[in-house]
């Protein structure tokens, strides 16, 4: 975090109140985002899959502000801003909140990283099962692509991301 007043601020919310703090912040005229991850879901009593989504950094949202900043602390559903040492909002640079963004997919959510490429894994269930190879990157789908050595040349194949694992 930077001392200089030009940025984005950090506002601790109320409990699962990040969405109405950013509704009144833009109601205000101020720029404010939720970074939001996506994860999915077993139905267990209907074998189907269903997406939730929620806060990246539960009970913080990350509004741009400027010199004036005082019409912020009445918002409906925050607790607080994070102030720095001098009794001013404490802000992030642009750099920090690019980086955040750049790991967003096109729908706008957080993308986590099970693993990095070249890392080695292990195919726990399916056809590769107990394949050891080397992860390769995400694909559509909930699939990744794994480098496996077999019948002397390396093979990349598609694979379920849940059927693999850290080696």
């Amino acid at each position: 975090m930077t001392l200089a007043l030009d940025g984005w601020a950090v506002a601790h919310t109320h409990p699962r109140e990040e969405d109405r703090v950013v509704w009144h912040a833009s109601v205000l005229g101020y720029e404010a985002w939720c970074p939001k991850i996506r994860y999915k879901r077993r139905r267990v009593q209907h074998q189907n899959f269903s997406y939730r989504h929620e806060p990246l950094f539960p009970r913080y949202v990350l509004i741009r502000i400027s010199q004036q900043w005082y019409d912020l602390l009445s918002l409906l559903g925050l607790s607080r801003l994070i102030m720095d040492t001098a009794s001013k909002p404490a802000t992030l640079s642009d750099k920090v909140i690019n980086g955040i963004r750049e790991g967003c997919d096109k729908d706008g959510f957080y993308v986590l990283k099970k693993f990095i490429i070249g890392q080695s894994v292990r195919i726990e269930k399916g056809v590769l099962t107990g394949h050891v190879g080397i992860f390769d990157g995400q694909l559509p789908r909930e699939r990744v692509a794994v480098l496996i050595e077999m019948l002397g040349s390396t093979v990349r194949a598609s694979v379920r991301e849940d059927d693999v694992v850290a080696a």
